[in-house]
């Protein structure tokens, strides 16, 4: 049986005019058994960078949280959340970073997870507000891992001239990955175009990053 049950799952997401991608999570966790010795985020890396990694967890005294190395599968990084962690107990989690994607997919746009195809339990009650640079030109919305397939139960808006996104599930039920050959919490990943030139050029930015900085200095 499932070890933990995923209550609620709100996400935050700004995209900057220099691609860079502000992410804040708050996911509400129920322990369901004895065994739970934490609760964690996998974050994959595929060439996708983070930084300013953060995590808290209200009210909870006995919490801290620390980054590895998926131990599982391969290309995954773990935003590892402990303390507190007993049958019955009910946290949120707070979750931010900063990412860098590794790929230009898209011109103009890009290719992004919004919530990703990590998790083994079903999400319920599932909020995603995405904030552009400028307003959104086109959008589409999948559901399934490496496919073009529309998620199902997952509606959208597009607010505030078009600069702001809402994305709302009641449930997205575990499915079998294929990519991952095995079974995960259906994601949802949005395909958006801006206007040409309101993000910063892919290689540009990718010239000159922090790591280049750091080597520069």
């Amino acid at each position: 049986g499932d070890w933990i049950e995923i209550q609620k799952y709100d996400v935050d997401i700004t995209v900057a005019e220099n691609r860079e991608i502000y992410y804040r999570e708050w996911v509400t966790v129920k322990f369901l058994t004895d065994r739970a010795t934490m609760f964690y985020k996998a974050l994959p890396l595929e060439g996708d960078r983070y930084y300013d990694i953060e995590a808290s967890c209200a009210g909870n005294e006995d919490f801290s949280f620390y980054v590895a190395d998926n131990p599982d599968v391969d290309g995954f990084m773990d935003i590892n959340c402990v303390g507190g962690v007993q049958k019955g107990a009910v946290w949120t989690y707070e979750i931010s970073y900063t990412m860098e994607l590794g790929a230009n997919e898209k011109e103009n746009g890009m290719l992004l997870d919004v919530v990703g195809y990590g998790t083994t339990v079903p999400l319920n009650d599932v909020s995603v507000t995405m904030h552009f640079p400028s307003e959104v030109q086109s959008v589409e919305l999948y559901g399934d891992y490496g496919s073009d397939a529309p998620p199902s139960g997952v509606t959208y808006t597009l607010f505030e001239g078009r600069k702001t996104l809402k994305i709302e599930a009641d449930y997205l039920p575990v499915v079998y990955n294929s990519v991952y050959g095995e079974y995960t919490a259906q994601g949802i990943t949005v395909d958006f175009t801006l206007p040409a030139g309101s993000l910063k050029d892919f290689a540009t930015t990718r010239i000159f990053t922090k790591d280049l900085w750091a080597i520069l200095l």
